[in-house]
């Protein structure tokens, strides 16, 4: 935590005007207190935010809650709230908890976008069609290599 720390002040100091988010996880995995604490500790007041969703399927809808409750535990312990994204690039279909690694069924979501959703951003951070590793639809797919299957499976929500 205290090299986070020390990157988020370095963010501060020598690049102010640097859009830089911090992971904040997805709506499924830690609760929001203590994502918040997390965050906190981690130096989110020092940057412009936290990112939601990254790299996962669940809905702009169910991530913006999250980020919002996030928001509100950092607001209520700390006195502070941040901005957030939300990575819309396989959510177009929602997810299941537990489901993380190419699911059938993934669908593009919404396009990058300034705002939407309270965000600051809705943003593709995942490539869309890159492999989470060789499981789900991508059983031969190592993970991070690009799979025009995967990519199409994407388009189609199949």
């Amino acid at each position: 935590m205290a090299l986070l720390k020390y990157a988020t002040q370095q963010f501060k100091s020598k690049a102010p005007k640097a859009r830089v988010y911090l992971d904040g996880g997805n709506a499924h995995w830690v609760a929001p207190a203590a994502m918040a604490a997390r965050l906190d500790a981690a130096g989110v007041k020092n940057v412009r935010g936290f990112s939601v969703n990254v790299s996962n399927f669940f809905t702009t809808a169910e991530s913006s809650a999250y980020a919002k409750k996030v928001n509100a535990a950092l607001s209520a312990k700390y006195r502070y709230a941040r901005g957030f994204v939300i990575d819309t690039s396989r959510n177009g279909h929602g997810g299941k908890p537990g489901v993380w690694c190419n699911p059938a069924g993934a669908k593009l979501g919404t396009a990058p976008q300034v705002g939407g959703a309270g965000s600051d951003y809705l943003l593709w951070v995942k490539v869309p069609g890159e492999s989470d590793g060789p499981c789900g639809v991508g059983r031969n797919v190592q993970a991070g290599t690009f799979s025009p299957d995967l990519a199409m499976r994407l388009i189609d929500g199949r």
